[in-house]
């Protein structure tokens, strides 16, 4: 057994021997397959390699193709699609460096910070890639890339496609047959000559000069550093970006990386320990340099808008890293002779109100030693800048010759005169002076010592082939203009230059009135109409605690004026007393709505604490004193309603316009330490705060004392003296008043100037202290009023409205009135009423010379109507529920800081949602123009005002709320349902669109722009700004632009015709000038034809917007010397606006029969069926009354105070 088993066990042995030696045998069978497949697949790699990139690398390989990929360019187009409106970098821009010049510091910060094993590794570093694999997926997302320099420069050179596989395998590839044919030396010299330098052009050398205005061989150890550091994204490391943030980000960002770099040498053994000390204390010494030709800003826009989140994505799935070497092809949406036209008037105003304000001598307009390139005759177009040479001049002829190039031109008399003539106005700092024809002629003369030289001329015109040319100069005033039309940019121009610095879409500034139509777009959408009265005169604004006082900017303004009128003529103080009442239009459920809006009802989940605290936050603070005053401002409504019913016009309207008094005793005290306040100023405001409820009834109390004294003097016959008149004056009339009888020796050297003449009517005053021309009462005046009083029999009518007289002034007019009333005598009891009738009653002939009805308190109101106020003020707190809350919406509607709260957020949330991204301050000064905002945004601003419309375009879009489609509701519409909206959540409109086509270098088109139209308010509210804006320039501000654009056609024959009937454009907009003329602006429209119609219509058309103002915001002021609106930036709309008419079809289109029939010389509007003509006072946009003067039309709704808020676009 024991020997069988032992066989058992062995054979056992012998068969797992076996499987061993077969496992063995088939594990060997496997390497040597293994091998086999190894040394084919290194055989077949090898083959590959040497045919793909030893023997055939490719054309794209060769110097000759590489340097043309490097000096590759990225044209930009106009909206045609064939003008060339530039290339991302020019031919002056590119500086090719070979290694030889390249710095060692450069080449070892280099290859420290990017690929330590540059000389090592044969194109790629397998360690690199896994390294970098390891740290992406540690980090979830890709944080590090495995690229070597090789792999850098090939995918710079020949571009990835897209970020497939296949497309990463082609690099590596192309990294291969760099370092198959080309040196490392090589290789470094392509990479160091391809990356793009923030719009001045490519490569090492132009790094050098723009970020420190060196060459090569002068930078140093920190400087090399530093450009080593920023080779993949130079913008990001400029310290010359606008902004102090954006410029102090950037360099924090340089200081860091030019460490990690200076670091990186240290480490491996690039640099010493001595240098890299020392270079480690260094700043890095930024020193911007300056090219010959600076890169416009539409080019750097178009680059801003390309590297922005709507299209960064999608050039990066084509594989686009770099716009500058690219190839694409870019069409933008601006026209080209449009933005041509908007630069030639820019420019060219600059140049003539840019000699008001500055001292610019002739010889800094000229230049020696500079060489001129051969002129092309295809760019000598009118409107365009050229340089010249001055080749001749003749003072009797008043003419100069120039060489522009191979091209004679000459500037003519008319030319010569506009220079000699902007020059002596700024000599002489009056807008006013004139030029004789011998100070032209002195002024040519003056021009010989500069024959030989360069200078820069634009030409005006072509006669006889010869270019008629203007003197153009670069003022340090700047401007900006930007033109939309339905969205899309049709010209951008940031300046003289138009380059470095695009003040379009950069420099925010104070627009001054231009803001006026946004607070007036707000009313008509809460219930006002175009023709309802505004105060227009000086008065104190109480808000949060402090107080505003507006001025007027120009003199002689009507006391009222109509809505639209406040918009024609620019009236600060109508404009401020429309916002203060912005809401009182609405009912209580409508402004229930628009809080909820703006965010000031309580929130879902929120306590009644929580809400209290965030209404105070706001700056609304909520007392019994404050209800008072809402309540205050409603019974004087009410009366003032009353009064004009019974005919009492003047004392209705100083009712409505009385304050209660709620802190003016503290602001008083304020004024009269406020340093800043000048002496006139300080008296005018002492006077307007004297103007209260409160006040006047103080004067009352004592009036009534003053009054029982004095008749109980005279019932006891006892002598009245002087001191007991004291607080009585004699108010001299305005006016006699035919058939009355007249106070002649009554008041004899008195009133000096304002001796009372025949059938004059007297009025008294009580008062603390003595207004403008009022005589205090003295016994001897007091005595012969009483015979005055005692003669007259007529009964007195009671006084009607009447306006301030001329040469009072506002002041005088608030103290004692504009037009003083009589006082009331009745006969005594018994008389006959006669003079000479039975003796008289010497305290009835008192009681009626001191009758309450007719002293009047301050000159303001009566004693009768103040005690009224009291009795109704008194009933209406009474009706006060004691039970409701302080915070209730019901109380804080009658607070009056809460009311002007809830408009003022309407209104910033209205210009959110109308392109405004700047901030806004929520103070009463808005309308004034307090807030700063970009051109781009006063112009999409505009748009929506005009068009009820705002636009978005491409493929990134923001949800509309549900509201939106159907457009604006109106009052019936206006529900709880409506979104109840932050400011914060309202947002702007996507940019508006400057891309209209991009394609690849293959044609493939990538991106197309589609135009998508968002309504955001009634059009009708959009059709009355336009009929407000169209009054400015017939009746207003914008006056200098009426007639001035004349309707255009390409045909000779068309425009002939149109010649002959002197056809002009309708022109629409709005002056804005900034206190001490530190900006001028004018934002408008140029009216449009809808397709397939022939007549002007609205919604149609091109927003222009213009801006002239120095960069450091000074004063444009010189003298007399000021430059407002109307002077500075007007006339550069009128060019650009006549440059779009140019570019349009409008002469085309408009039928000339109607025009020839009609007689009228400017295009009419299309109004729409809801529109109807109002006939209205020319200076004060009011109804006109039948007796009135000379008038206007103005075009409004009919009948229509619909509730309208314009319809929010939310972010989900």
């Amino acid at each position: 057994m024991g020997t069988k088993g032992r066989g058992k066990t062995s054979a056992g042995a012998a068969r797992r021997s076996g499987r061993a030696g077969g496992l063995r045998h088939w594990l060997a069978r496997l390497l040597v397959m293994l091998l086999v497949c190894a040394a084919l697949g290194a055989g077949a790699l090898f083959g590959l390699y040497r045919y793909f990139v030893i023997e055939n690398p490719g054309e794209h390989m060769s110097r000759d193709h590489i340097l043309q990929l490097i000096s590759q360019e990225s044209p930009v187009y106009y909206r045609d699609g064939e003008t060339k409106l530039g290339v991302f970098f020019a031919e002056e821009h590119r500086q090719y460096t070979p290694f030889s010049e390249i710095p060692d510091d450069f080449v070892h910060a280099l290859v420290s910070s990017e690929d330590q094993r540059f000389f090592e590794h044969g194109g790629f570093s397998v360690s690199g890639i896994v390294r970098a694999f390891v740290k992406n997926v540690q980090a979830g997302r890709t944080v590090a890339g495995g690229s070597t320099l090789t792999q850098q420069t090939a995918k710079n050179l020949f571009k990835r496609r897209s970020r497939t596989y296949r497309e990463k395998l082609r690099e590596l590839v192309n990294a291969l047959r760099l370092e198959a044919h080309y040196s490392k030396e090589d290789i470094l010299e392509f990479y160091s000559n391809q990356f793009y330098v923030n719009g001045n052009g490519r490569g090492l050398a132009i790094a050098a000069r723009f970020f420190f205005d060196r060459d090569l061989k002068d930078l140093t150890l920190v400087e090399c550093a530093f450009l080593a550091g920023v080779v993949k994204s130079p913008n990001r490391y400029n310290p010359w970006v606008p902004g102090e943030d954006r410029r102090a980000r950037a360099l924090d960002a340089a200081e860091t990386r030019t460490h990690y770099v200076l670091g990186r040498m240290f480490a491996e053994g690039r640099v010493d320990a001595a240098r890299y000390t020392e270079a480690m204390q260094q700043a890095i010494p930024f020193e911007r340099g300056h090219f010959r030709f600076d890169r416009s800003v539409i080019l750097d826009e178009v680059e801003r808008v390309l590297s922005g989140p709507h299209f960064s994505e999608l050039l990066a799935e084509h594989g686009v890293d770099d716009l500058g070497t690219s190839g694409l092809r870019v069409t933008t949406t601006l026209d080209a002779g449009v933005q041509q036209g908007a630069i030639y008037s820019l420019r060219h105003h600059l140049t003539e109100v840019g000699h008001w304000l500055e001292t610019l001598p002739t010889k800094n307009a000229f230049e020696e030693g500079q060489s001129l390139r051969p002129a092309d005759p295809e760019l000598l177009q009118p409107a365009t800048f050229h340089q010249a040479v001055l080749l001749s001049v003749d003072p009797e002829a008043r003419t100069a010759t120039l060489d522009l190039g191979g091209v004679v031109g000459r500037v003519d008399a008319s030319g010569n005169e506009r220079l000699a003539l902007a020059r002596k106005r700024g000599r002489k700092k009056t807008p006013w002076a004139s030029v004789s024809r011998s100070e032209v002629s002195k002024f040519v003369r003056d021009l010989r010592p500069f024959v030989g030289q360069t200078t820069v001329v634009s030409i005006r015109e072509s006669a006889d082939g010869v270019p008629v040319l203007d003197w153009e100069v670069e003022p340090q005033l700047q401007g900006a203009v930007v033109v939309l039309e339905e969205g899309e940019v049709r010209a951008m121009v940031g300046g003289a230059r138009n380059a470095d610095f695009n003040r379009a879409v950069m420099a925010k500034r104070q627009l001054g009135s231009t803001w006026k139509l946004l607070l007036f777009e707000a009313a008509l959408q809460l219930r006002w109409s175009m023709t309802d009265p505004l105060p227009n005169k000086r008065d104190f604004f109480p808000y949060q605690g402090w107080f505003y006082y507006p001025r007027p900017d120009h003199k002689d303004a009507p006391e009222s004026v109509s809505l639209a009128w406040a918009a024609a003529k620019s009236e600060n103080l109508a404009s401020i007393w429309l916002l203060y009442h912005l809401t009182d239009q609405l009912n209580e459920e409508q402004f229930r709505q628009l809080a909820g809006r703006v965010g000031l009802l309580p929130a879902d989940g929120e306590s009644r604490k929580e809400y209290v605290r965030r209404v105070q936050d706001a700056g609304v603070v909520a007392t019994r004193g404050r209800l008072e005053a809402g309540i205050f401002d409603r019974v004087t409504e009410e009366m003032a309603v009353d009064l004009v019913f019974d005919g009492r016009e003047l004392d209705a309207d100083r009712v409505r316009h009385l304050a209660l008094g709620l802190g003016i005793d503290e602001e008083r005290q304020r004024l009269e330490t406020d340093e800043d306040v000048e002496p006139d100023e300080r008296s005018i405001r002492a006077g307007l705060l004297n103007r209260n409820f409160r006040r006047q009834e103080v004067l009352a109390a004592a009036f009534d004392m003053l009054r029982e004294r004095l008749l109980e003097r005279a019932r006891s016959d006892e002598a009245v003296s002087k001191d007991d008149l004291r607080g009585l004056f004699l108010v001299p009339p305005a006016a006699p008043t035919p058939g009355e009888a007249g106070l002649e020796g009554v008041v004899d050297e008195g009133l000096g100037t304002q001796s009372v003449g025949p059938g004059a009517r007297p009025s008294l005053a009580f008062s603390d202290r003595a207004g403008e021309g009022w005589v205090p009462l003295d016994e001897r005046l007091l005595a012969r009023l009483m015979d005055w009083a005692d003669a007259s029999s007529a009964p007195e009518p009671q006084p009607a409205a009447a306006s301030a007289p001329r040469g009072h002034t506002d002041e005088a007019d608030l103290l004692f009135g504009a037009e003083p009333e009589a006082v009331r005598v009745e006969p005594p009891p018994g008389s006959s009423g006669v003079a000479g009738g039975s003796a008289r009653d010497e305290g009835s002939v008192l009681a009626r010379l001191l009758d309450p009805e007719q002293v009047r308190l301050d000159g303001f109101l009566t004693l009768a109507l103040v005690s009224r106020l009291r009795a109704s003020l008194d009933d209406a707190l009474e009706q006060l529920d004691p039970d409701l809350a302080l915070y209730s919406l019901k109380n804080l509607a009658l607070c009056r800081d809460f009311r002007i709260l809830v408009g003022l957020r309407y209104l910033i949330q209205l210009a959110q949602a109308s392109g405004v991204q700047s901030e806004i301050a929520p103070v009463l000064s808005l309308p004034l123009g307090s807030s700063e905002l970009t051109l781009m945004e006063a112009a999409q601003l505009y748009q929506v005002m005009l068009t009820g419309a705002t636009f978005r375009f491409g493929a990134a879009r923001l949800p509309l709320s549900e509201d939106a489609v159907d457009g604006p509701p109106h009052m019936s519409e206006a529900t709880e349902a409506s979104p109840a909206v932050k400011i914060g959540d309202v947002r702007p409109p996507l940019d508006v669109a400057m891309i209209a086509e991009i394609r690849l270098p293959d044609g493939e088109v990538i991106y197309q722009s589609e135009k998508e139209r968002v309504p955001l308010q009634s059009a009708l509210v959009a059709g009355e700004i336009g009929a407000m804006l169209r009054a400015v320039v017939k009746h207003g501000t914008g006056r200098r632009a009426e007639g001035r654009v004349r309707a255009y056609s390409a045909d000779s024959t068309r425009r002939a015709e149109l010649d002959s009937l002197g056809v002009r454009v309708p022109l629409f907009g709005k002056t804005g000038t900034t206190n001490a003329y530190r900006n001028s602006a004018f934002v408008g429209q140029v009216a449009g034809i809808a397709e397939g119609e022939d007549r002007l219509s609205w919604g149609q058309g091109h927003v222009v917007a213009t801006y002239v103002g120095y960069d450091d915001n000074r004063e444009m002021k010189r003298g007399a010397i000021r430059i407002a609106g109307a002077s500075g930036s007007l006339p550069v709309w009128i060019g650009t606006a006549d440059a779009v008419v140019r570019a349009s079809d409008i002469g085309d289109r408009v039928d000339l029969a109607d025009l020839a029939f009609s007689g009228e010389r400017i295009l009419t509007m299309e109004w729409p069926p809801e529109f109807v003509p109002i006939t209205v006072d020319l200076r004060t946009g009011l109804p006109a009354r039948a007796d009135g003067g000379e008038t206007a039309v103005l075009y409004q709704r009919k009948n229509d105070r619909s509730f309208s808020p314009f319809v929010p676009v939310v972010r989900k």
